[in-house]
């Protein structure tokens, strides 16, 4: 829930986009970004057009350090996690994608906090795709799965349920900043946003149903040329499609709201 969020972690900084976005938040108190390579972060005043100069933000900590390591290393909790790490087939990054990373990430949020993992579902087969919801299914009992573009999901995760709250969605664009980030990527209102949604944790556990998860012991996703698999469609998507659980009323308190 960015209503609260006070903390946020994001992997993997590229050009810096997501960051850029974060700052937009008003609520944000403190943002640690984790990346391996000291060359992107040299490279983040090339892309200002996109991250807004995001780095140059006293909210931001730039951390150069493995992904999972700084996760051993701290024992700092975060509101939200986001990961845009390469694409999961990429050589070594299973470990940002497995359901023991998952596991340790879950031990690093605050109660209620969310996880938003990217996951380019047209850059792997389908069971493979299955494999690598089933691993955040493994260790959260609630998940939902937007696709904002092409076959590029953002799987949301957290241990508390997951509710779309339109009134306050409603208020989000209201701000300026953020109502301008959310329209950079092409959404212009709350409901742009929800028509991306495809399942909540009930349509994705169908989804995954019969799939091993992607552990460290079983990286099956740096398999792929063995996977005799079948791409995935858009008619498997819409199988499992449900309608969000929508709170339209009074807000609800004790339940955290989807980003």
């Amino acid at each position: 829930s960015m209503e609260t969020c006070a903390s946020s972690l994001s992997y993997c900084f590229g050009t810096g986009t997501t960051a850029g976005a974060l700052a937009a938040w008003p609520s944000l108190q403190a943002a640690t970004i984790v990346d391996l390579n000291p060359d992107v972060i040299a490279f983040a005043r090339h892309f200002e057009e996109v991250n807004h100069g995001v780095l140059a933000d006293p909210r931001f900590v730039v951390v150069v350090d493995d992904g999972r390591h700084f996760l051993l290393t701290t024992e700092e909790k975060f509101d939200v996690v986001s990961f845009e790490p390469p694409p999961p087939r990429a050589q070594g990054v299973v470990n940002l994608y497995s359901q023991e990373f998952y596991a340790l990430v879950k031990a690093h949020l605050t109660p209620g906090g969310v996880v938003a993992q990217w996951l380019p579902m047209d850059q792997q087969s389908s069971l493979l795709n299955r494999q690598l919801v089933a691993a955040v299914l493994a260790e959260f009992p609630h998940a939902a799965l937007f696709v904002p573009s092409r076959f590029h999901g953002v799987l949301l995760a957290s241990t508390r349920p997951l509710v779309v709250d339109l009134p306050r969605w409603r208020e989000w664009f209201e701000e300026p900043a953020l109502a301008q980030s959310f329209l950079d990527v092409g959404f212009s209102s709350p409901q742009d946003v929800l028509a991306t949604f495809v399942a909540s944790e009930a349509g994705l556990k169908r989804f995954v149903a019969g799939a091993l998860p992607v552990t460290d012991d079983r990286p099956t996703i740096e398999h792929f040329l063995g996977s005799l698999d079948q791409p995935l469609t858009a008619a498997a998507l819409e199988e499992i499609s449900e309608p969000p659980v929508v709170a339209v009323g009074p807000r609800l308190p004790a339940q955290r709201k989807l980003l």
